[in-house]
């Protein structure tokens, strides 16, 4: 069997090839990784998801969740020294009535579409001040990255497993 270090880099996708029996591990530990079972989020969304993203999708803090994982497989704990960002306050660039459009990216992950080419574009046709909002089950930490390095801001607030994922074109 092949090492893998655990990291807060490590990819679902390649931690659970290498430690199928982890998956059971992450379900009990953080119910929204129920998502998991599902081969197509499995097959797309685990390959480019970092466990210091899943941490922020589950609300664990990434050490507690890395070295929970680590101690599974008899690896060492590692210090680490990560915030999370996160805010319940809105930024101060956010104002409800430049929103835009909106899309609600459920069905589409029911279905098996991934909706990063529409979020993309959508991305790219925003006018300063202009904010795109993105409903989704999860946080999508790998979208939102992509978003943000296309020069967006981005913020989210999250209700009763509804993940509204706003982003605007910095100025």
């Amino acid at each position: 069997m092949t090492k893998l270090e655990i990291t807060p880099n490590t990819k679902i996708f390649e931690l659970l090839q290498v430690h199928p029996q982890l998956e059971e591990k992450l379900i009990e530990w953080a119910p929204i990784f129920e998502k998991l079972r599902n081969p197509f989020l499995k097959r797309t969304i685990a390959r480019v998801t970092s466990l210091n993203q899943a941490a922020q999708v589950s609300n664990m803090p990434v050490a507690e969740l890395v070295n929970r994982l680590r101690a599974e497989v008899g690896q060492e704990p590692l210090r680490m020294n990560v915030e999370q960002k996160s805010s319940l306050e809105p930024p101060y660039w956010f104002k409800s009535g430049t929103i835009v459009r909106s899309i609600d990216a459920r069905p589409m992950l029911e279905r098996g579409e991934h909706p990063i080419g529409l979020v993309l574009q959508e991305v790219e046709s925003l006018k300063e001040g202009e904010i795109l909002e993105l409903i989704t089950g999860f946080v999508p930490a790998p979208l939102i990255e992509k978003v943000e390095a296309k020069g967006c801001h981005s913020w989210m607030l999250q209700r009763a497993g509804e993940f509204k994922n706003y982003f605007c074109r910095k100025n």
